[in-house]
């Protein structure tokens, strides 16, 4: 419950302040309060892609976006040192209405002949595009699953890989969406250790699919709530 409550306050401060940051880049500022418009509006002012907007969308994705947006405010209002960033980072909920409702105006985002990133900057920000784009995919239409236990051992053997199309009856949204990348159940290179936290998580939802399961159709499961045996012995054969 107290997460989605800093969630609820950090929406309300951002949607408190939109007006006015596109206010000082020149937008008028009623359309800092109109829904999705004003979005699109701040990536234009950030020098974004109109068609991140869809990322705001994506549980998971967005709470990186917002993080990423937020750093974006304090960038185009000249702030643009690491300290400002981490502070946008962590606390957005003082340093948003603090920083737009300041005497700071707008300076646009960095030039791209004038950012000096250096080779490890550069693979960050691939690695960060790349980890967005692969968890929608994996989320939302296909994703590869690895058989746990020797139960189909005659037809297929522990550790082979289904490749799983979620379009099919429809992708479930992420039950927690604040999850390591790309694992399915547990930490790399630890046998029990989840790989999600539990404190921040939403009901159970579906999104409508191109059709419904038939009989003879290949399924496959999420690991049976509370099973320790399947997710702690794995490799125990029982055939």
């Amino acid at each position: 419950m107290i997460p989605y409550l800093f969630l609820i306050a950090y929406l309300v401060v951002l949607y408190a302040c939109l007006w006015k940051l596109l206010q000082k880049a020149g937008k008028p500022a009623w359309a800092g309060l109109v829904p999705v418009y004003n979005i699109i509006l701040w990536l234009r002012i950030s020098g974004k892609p109109w068609w991140w907007v869809f990322l705001f969308i994506v549980p998971g994705v967005n709470l990186l976006m917002f993080i990423l947006m937020n750093v974006n405010i304090s960038i185009v209002l000249g702030e643009r040192e690491v300290k400002d960033h981490v502070v946008m980072v962590f606390l957005p909920w003082y340093k948003i209405p603090q920083l737009v409702f300041s005497n700071k105006p707008y300076v646009g985002p960095i030039p791209v002949e004038q950012r000096k990133r250096g080779r490890l900057g550069q693979w960050g920000d691939a690695i960060l595009f790349a980890v967005i784009v692969a968890t929608v995919f994996r989320t939302y239409t296909f994703e590869a699953f690895t058989i746990p236990t020797p139960s189909m051992e005659k037809s297929l053997l522990v550790g082979d890989y289904l490749f799983v199309s979620k379009l099919s009856y429809g992708p479930r949204l992420p039950l927690t969406p604040m999850t390591f990348p790309f694992t399915h159940h547990t930490m790399p290179f630890t046998t029990s250790t989840p790989s999600f936290v539990t404190w921040f998580s939403q009901p159970y939802r579906r999104l409508p699919g191109l059709g419904s399961p038939q009989r003879g159709d290949a399924l496959v499961f999420n690991f049976p709530e509370g099973d320790t045996v399947v997710a702690n012995f794995q490799n125990q054969s029982y055939y």
